[in-house]
């Protein structure tokens, strides 16, 4: 079964946690991906906050968008636009389509997502995590 958290926080733009699920429901239907899977990686990455900044400053927002990764040579302050909630799940989505996630669903739409979008690590604690 996926998990979403519940938050309360506020974030920069995004008024509650109903209001990022809504985004990336639409999203989610726009490039036929499991919304529910998409929320439990982003969860699993940013808490759902798309204000989040991590690896010292170089990921960004809730799929964590990696300078010299998915955003590649990308500038910081390019980058810092993926803060917006519906940009960088636009952005996530349109990547995870392109690398064949379309019509996946739950834990087989989890999998592919850590191990064909995120590269993680440790791809198995990955999903572990999302799950």
């Amino acid at each position: 079964m996926l998990l979403v958290v519940v938050a309360t926080s506020l974030w920069l733009g995004v008024g509650s946690v109903s209001d990022v699920t809504g985004i990336l429901k639409q999203i989610a239907g726009r490039y036929n991906l499991d919304w529910r899977a998409l929320a439990s990686v982003a969860n699993a990455e940013s808490g759902l906050d798309p204000s989040n900044i991590g690896d010292n400053g170089s990921s960004f927002g809730l799929f964590q968008l990696h300078q010299g990764g998915a955003l590649g040579n990308m500038p910081t302050p390019q980058a810092r636009r993926f803060l917006d909630a519906r940009t960088n799940a636009e952005f996530a989505a349109r990547k995870m389509s392109d690398l064949g996630m379309g019509g996946l669903r739950g834990r087989s739409a989890v999998e592919a997502m850590v191990r064909r979008f995120e590269r993680p690590a440790n791809p198995g604690g990955e999903v572990t995590r999302a799950m």
